[in-house]
């Protein structure tokens, strides 16, 4: 949907502390997100 509206616009996506509780659920959202059309998925848990 990301890219349908912006297509020139660097656009991510990020997610709380308390999110996801696993490195796999982090990668399993932050791969769905790009999937998605975002260009990158930001978490303060890296």
């Amino acid at each position: 949907m990301v890219r349908e509206v912006a297509l020139t616009t660097f656009a991510g996506s990020g997610m709380a502390w308390e999110a996801h509780v696993t490195d796999d659920d982090i990668l399993r959202a932050a791969t769905n997100s790009m999937e998605n059309g975002a260009d990158f998925f930001y978490t303060n848990r890296s």
